[in-house]
């Protein structure tokens, strides 16, 4: 995962809540039933990626 400032030609742009999610056409199916998440704790914060089970994934940002 990266901040980017604009989309490729070949993104796929997704907005939910009013952040836009830019995925290429290559990584798409890695984020079928995965959901983003937000955390903030005395570990750190940032984002998280947490799959349809609940359990949470490596590679957060």
């Amino acid at each position: 995962m990266a901040l980017e400032e604009s989309a490729l030609d070949n993104d796929e742009i997704t907005e939910k809540d009013g952040l836009r999610f830019l995925v290429n056409e290559y990584q798409k199916t890695y984020f079928e039933n995965i959901a983003i998440d937000y955390e903030s704790s005395w570990f750190g914060r940032g984002f998280t990626l947490v799959s349809a089970d609940g359990n949470k994934i490596n590679g957060n940002c």
